[in-house]
Parts: C-alpha cells; sequence; structure tokens
C-alpha cells in the first residue's frame, strides 16, 4: 500500500513537473512568435518607406528629365533665331528628325550666309593645298559632320516639296562635307548614293526649259557634287 501510494505520488510530481515545463516552452514558444512578427513588422514597415522613397528619388529624377529634355516647339526654335542661334537650331531640329521642321526653318535661315565660314578653301580654289588626298581642309563649320550629313539625308528624302529650298541648302551643304571624318566615314557613302537615287527620280522635271530655270541649275549642280563625291568613295 505504501508502496502504491509512493508511485501515485511520484506520477503526479512527474506530471506536474511535465506540465510546467510544457508551459514553460508554449510561454517560450509565444514569445518567439511575437518576436518573429514584431521583426516581420519592422522590415515590412522598413520596405514600404524604401518603396515610398524610392519612387519619389525615381519620380523626381523622372520629371526633373523630363524638364531637362523638354520637347521645344516651333516657336522655341524661332525664337532662338531671333537670338541669332542658328547652328544651335540646325544641330536640334535635324536631331528631332522631322522633315516638316527642317524645311521651315531651312527656309528662315539663309544657306550661303550659314556656311559662308563653313569652308578654309572651296573644292579646287586652293592652288597651295598640302592635302595629299585631294580633299580640302574644313574649317570653322557651324555644324558637325554627323549633322550636316543628318541634314543632307533629311533634304534629300521624300523631295515631292520645297525643291528649290533642299537644292539652294545642298549646293551649299555637300562642299562642306568631309567623308574622312571618322565619325561619318561609315556612313556617308550610303547615304549621299540614297540621296542621288532620290534626286534622279525626279531628274524628268529639268528637262527642256525647266532645266534651265535657277531650281533647274541648283538641281543639276547637286547631282553633279553627289555623283563626283560618291565616284570617289
Amino acid at each position: 500500500m505504501d508502496l502504491m501510494r509512493v508511485a501515485v505520488n511520484t506520477m503526479v510530481d512527474i506530471s506536474s513537473n511535465l506540465s510546467r515545463n510544457i508551459e514553460r516552452q508554449l510561454v517560450a514558444f509565444k514569445d518567439d512568435l511575437n518576436e518573429m512578427e514584431k521583426t516581420a513588422l519592422q522590415h515590412n514597415d522598413r520596405d514600404k518607406k524604401e518603396d515610398r522613397s524610392g519612387r519619389s528619388s525615381a519620380g523626381g529624377a523622372a520629371n526633373s528629365a523630363a524638364k531637362k529634355t523638354k520637347k521645344r516647339t516651333r516657336e522655341d526654335w524661332e525664337k532662338m533665331l531671333e537670338e541669332g542661334k542658328h547652328s544651335e537650331v540646325i544641330t536640334g531640329v535635324v536631331s528631332e528628325k522631322n522633315l516638316e521642321l527642317t524645311l521651315r526653318i531651312c527656309k528662315l535661315i539663309d544657306p550661303k550666309k550659314f556656311f559662308s565660314n563653313s569652308l578654309n578653301w572651296l573644292p579646287g580654289s586652293n592652288p597651295n593645298s598640302n592635302n595629299n588626298n585631294g580633299h580640302e581642309e574644313k574649317q570653322n563649320l557651324p555644324i558637325r559632320q554627323d549633322i550636316l550629313l543628318a541634314l543632307i539625308q533629311q533634304l534629300g528624302y521624300d523631295l515631292r516639296g520645297e525643291v528649290e529650298v533642299r537644292m539652294e541648302w545642298m549646293d551649299e551643304a555637300l562642299p562642306a562635307v568631309d567623308v574622312n571624318d571618322a565619325g561619318i566615314k561609315q556612313h556617308v557613302g550610303p547615304i549621299l548614293k540614297s540621296v542621288l537615287g532620290n534626286l534622279k527620280e525626279i531628274g524628268g522635271k529639268y528637262t527642256g526649259k525647266a532645266g534651265a530655270s535657277m531650281e533647274g541649275r541648283l538641281y543639276k549642280r547637286v547631282c553633279f557634287m553627289l555623283n563626283s563625291m560618291v565616284s570617289d568613295l
């Protein structure tokens, strides 16, 4: 009987100890869960703040970039012309790749004046040239060679209107092209050949009396220059 009582008491003690251990483990487990939840919430809050900050920064940068790259209107370009910024206007307009705008601006600028100081010597006019390759030295060009070539390409495209304006500009622009310039050397041949091909397609307009007109003479001179340049490439 005593042994049974001892056994029962022992079992009660063991059960009590187990319960206390389980309770402690449950409490510790709950604490761990709470800590994990708190940490997760903190990370979530931080991520949200960073996301908002990132969106704000990106938005600010985008807005800033948009302001810096705001597209100029036709009125803006014309105002710049009034301020004498011809080179900047031609460079900007050609870069927009808008043929209608390019032609409009070209009509407002005298190409002879624009290119008047572009060449040190016109082709063949310098008997003392030391250039053994036969290419005359270009100096004081108001626009870069790549812009110049792009301008000629635009003027020689879709020749359904403003042909005289196009010929006047190409008549002045072509002598300024440096076919050996590293920035355009790879592209100058195909572009000039394409322009020449486009011009030949409208050659029927300049036969007979039409060929003797100012526009006709300009057309023939531009075609002659292009033929000469292309044959040398």
